[in-house]
């Protein structure tokens, strides 16, 4: 069995570790539209990623909106 250090060095130089420990690929795991999302994601430029992430931070946040309106935690 590979050591957690060796599947993130792999994982780090691009072999998909998560097929390699359980015969799936990390694609079928997902569905779909998590998957475009994924495919999408990788193909932007450092800049829209942020502005992504930013994007889904700030939704995130005021969806779970903790007591008396304030931001619940988004992790």
């Amino acid at each position: 069995m590979p050591s957690v250090e060796y599947l993130l060095r792999i994982g780090a130089a691009g072999a998909d570790w998560y097929w390699i420990v359980t015969g799936q690929r990390i694609a079928d795991a997902l569905g779909p539209d998590e998957s475009r999302v994924v495919d999408l994601f990788k193909a932007a430029s450092h800049e829209a990623r942020s502005a992504v992430l930013a994007v889904l931070q700030c939704m995130v946040s005021t969806t779970h909106a903790g007591p008396a309106g304030t931001p619940g935690d988004v992790m």
